[in-house]
């Protein structure tokens, strides 16, 4: 059986501490031990998505001047589609 190496999407919003939306935010997902860095930045909802992601574990981390960095961990596995809510 051969199985494809791309598992799917991480999605998510970008929202601040009042639960209030972040548009413009920079948005970077890293697979933990690997060279695989995507970037993407939030639309005008804070809404962030990386299609075709291979399947792993990845640190997200969200930044956007005036907030403070913040970072979260999100977990692709074959069947899965993680959502990732990031509040810098």
């Amino acid at each position: 059986e051969v199985e494809a190496q791309v598992a799917g999407t991480i999605s998510g919003y970008v929202r601040d501490e009042s639960g209030a939306v972040i548009p413009g935010a920079d948005v970077m997902a890293t697979m933990v031990g690997q060279q695989v860095k995507r970037n993407t930045v939030t639309d005008e909802t804070g809404f962030f998505n990386f299609l075709a992601m291979p399947r792993g574990n990845y640190d997200i981390t969200a930044q956007l001047t005036g907030f403070a960095s913040q970072r979260t961990t999100a977990e692709l596995t074959k069947r899965w589609r993680p959502r990732a809510a990031v509040r810098p």
